[in-house]
């Protein structure tokens, strides 16, 4: 897909999954503590010396200096670090996650030796769930006030 990209669209950035990169993280770093640090160094936005500070903190820490799969995704930072992809304009869009998220999730219900007629119920009730969990969302955000911090010293500045 890279080359392609490449080819059709040669002044485009081609950016790395971060659902993908979150997943490969967990598989490939068997210690459960490591996502969590590494999803911040893929979403937040640092600046560029901070960015490198927290890697190589992540690095210490993990003791990943001479890990494979770290060093091939420190090379591939420009193409799936926020820190490193603020610049660019990507009409709003950062990933296939939704997708992909629903694809997990529903994967959850589901296994090869189950029969299509358990198999079709499952999806339903896994379409169900997130359904009404999306409903529920909604009400949440439309019956609920936003709170504006108001900071009195704020607040003498604009008078």
């Amino acid at each position: 897909m890279k080359a392609a990209i490449i080819l059709c669209f040669p002044d485009s950035t081609h950016r790395l999954y971060g659902w993908h990169l979150s997943t490969n993280a967990t598989s490939n770093i068997k210690s459960p503590d490591f996502t969590k640090p590494f999803q911040k160094l893929l979403y937040n936005h640092y600046n560029v010396p901070q960015w490198y500070e927290r890697w190589d903190a992540l690095l210490d820490k993990f003791k990943l200096h001479d890990n494979a799969w770290a060093a091939t995704t420190y090379e591939q930072r420009f193409h799936w670090a926020e820190t490193f992809l603020k610049t660019h304009f990507f009409g709003g869009m950062s990933t296939t996650q939704r997708c992909e998220s629903i694809n997990s999730y529903i994967k959850r219900f589901l296994n090869c030796k189950i029969p299509l007629c358990d198999f079709i119920r499952h999806v339903d009730i896994a379409q169900r769930n997130i359904r009404e969990s999306e409903r529920h969302d909604d009400f949440i955000n439309y019956y609920t006030e936003l709170a504006y911090p108001t900071d009195a010293t704020l607040i003498g500045y604009l008078r």
